[in-house]
């Protein structure tokens, strides 16, 4: 995905669930969008010294495997890996509508103001 896609998704792109935010955190590496009760996080198509997202496949690889060790430590957190489509000018996380584009892990929110969380 490129800044103009993410950009698309938040103002009028498609999420599994309703949701009335659509707050976007940017790193050097991810997209976090966090909406009301899920977070989504996209892998940026770059390539570093120390990681590789530059293809669609790597970033997919690169999804799973954040699932796979995060979920030993935080299972109540990390929940799955969704696809992010193109259909038309319309992007979308999930579904089965349009060219996938990218792939997004999915997160339970956690509550900010509890400062000892219990995962």
């Amino acid at each position: 995905m490129i800044t103009k896609q993410i950009n698309n998704l938040l103002s009028g792109g498609e999420f599994p669930e309703e949701t009335s935010q659509r707050e976007l955190i940017e790193t050097h590496i991810s997209w976090v969008i966090l909406c009301d009760q899920f977070v989504y996080k996209i892998k940026k198509p770059i390539q570093y010294s120390f990681l590789d997202f530059s293809t669609l496949e790597r970033r997919n690889y690169y999804c799973h495997r954040e699932i796979e060790l995060n979920k030993r430590l935080t299972p109540n957190v990390y929940l799955e890996v969704l696809p992010v489509r193109k259909s038309q000018d319309k992007i979308i996380i999930g579904g089965k509508k349009g060219t996938i584009i990218d792939y997004a892990v999915k997160m339970n929110r956690l509550d900010i103001e509890n400062k000892w969380i219990n995962c």
